[in-house]
């Protein structure tokens, strides 16, 4: 592994790693410990700094897992077949270094609905006698206000930094549910709930007009839905389709900052507007996901490679001159874990030609050969061959 560095900022005292005794000397503020470490399993690494009189440490995990070895064959052919045939061989062997997962990440925060706390007023009134034109484009005339909407939004992150898959595909994002939210002095219809994946890229769950009522509770938005939750009542609790699917954000980088957001804008035209503004709060939410594993294709070998083709490949074609066992070898490129595999081919001796059975003649009669000699069913011998 590459190794950790410590820093300590106090040429007092001397830093001391506990697993190999090494020493920056005393007075030095630290840095990497040149000794490599290689552990072989889950270990604690600890770092202690005292001046003699006073101490203190830091530790450090370094998680060891195995890759493991994932073979599934789906090879058709007997393995006992008749001398002169073949065995064609279809096995997938990989090398699994994290498997596949379906977590679930959450955020129980209670988070309050912010951006109408503290409206100015201040400039919305015009006070040109020849009229003023208003950041919206609209004109209003002396004394009168401007349009004044003003946004409100419910906010929160979720940070994810494990998941397996570096750039989402279809159907790997599952489902985001909302814990729990309300409001006061008002109700959801003016907001639009959308989820931001990091990087930017965001989809609609609910628009405005869709919402109605004073409380969101246990509302999840699945890959799978079928039914809008404009159709719903409040509190919503269930399963509902997203305005925008969750396949829109395909091509995302999961792991990063999620963002579930709540955004409405509401119309203040005076202090009598201001005194009945909506309040209200976002408590929780949760996102879900079906990781794929990381994974890559092992490294194969045969043994022997007497009449063997592909030999270096999981799917041979094995032509054996006579009876026997080959096996299969399975490791990772490192070397870290392997696995062998022994495949026994036979001959069935029901596939020997029985060529001429000492001009047997069963005088129309049935012929039935056991393997080893020919005989009659039916009939009585002699004269010719029995095949």
């Amino acid at each position: 592994m590459d190794n950790v560095e410590v820093y300590f900022n106090d040429p007092t005292y001397e830093i001391i790693w506990d697993h190999d005794g090494y020493s920056y000397g005393q007075g030095s503020p630290g840095g990497e410990n040149p000794n490599q470490a290689s552990p072989t399993t889950t270990t604690t690494y600890t770092v202690n700094m005292s001046n003699g009189t006073n101490s203190c440490s830091a530790s450090v995990v370094v998680p060891v897992r195995y890759p493991e070895i994932v073979i599934t064959d789906n090879t058709t052919d007997p393995l006992s077949i008749c001398a002169g045939d073949c065995v064609d061989f279809d096995i997938d062997a990989v090398i699994v270094t994290s498997p596949a997962k379906e977590p679930t990440y959450s955020n129980g925060e209670i988070s309050p609905l912010v951006g109408l706390e503290n409206i100015d007023l201040s400039g919305l009134l015009c006070t040109d006698f020849g009229g003023c034109t208003c950041s919206d484009g609209s004109t209003v005339g002396f004394f009168e206000q401007c349009p004044s909407l003003f946004p409100a939004t419910f906010e929160m992150n979720i940070n994810i930094e494990d998941l397996n898959t570096s750039m989402l595909m279809d159907g790997e994002l599952t489902n985001v549910c909302i814990g729990d939210a309300f409001i006061l002095n008002g109700d959801f219809s003016p907001f639009e709930v959308s989820l931001l994946c990091p990087g930017g890229s965001s989809i609609v769950l609910a628009n405005v007009g869709d919402l109605s009522g004073t409380t969101l509770f246990g509302a999840c938005f699945d890959l799978n839905a079928t039914t809008p939750i404009s159709g719903g009542s409040s509190p919503y609790s269930g399963v509902w389709q997203p305005v925008e699917p969750l396949t829109n954000l395909t091509g995302c980088d999961p792991n990063g900052v999620w963002t579930m957001q709540f955004t409405g804008y509401f119309d203040v035209g005076g202090i009598s507007d201001i005194l009945n503004l909506p309040n209200g709060f976002f408590n929780g939410w949760n996102i879900s996901f079906d990781d794929p594993p990381i994974e890559y294709p092992a490294t194969v070998s045969w043994d022997p490679l007497t009449d063997v083709t592909g030999g270096n490949t999981s799917s041979p074609t094995i032509c054996p001159s006579s009876p026997g066992t080959y096996t299969m070898t399975v490791e990772d490129a490192n070397g870290c874990v392997s696995e062998q595999v022994p495949y026994s081919i036979d001959f069935d001796s029901c596939c020997v030609d029985p060529g001429n059975c000492d001009d047997l003649d069963c005088n129309n009669g049935v012929e039935s050969w056991d393997g080893a000699s020919c005989s009659c069913v039916s009939g009585t011998p002699p004269n010719t061959d029995c095949d």
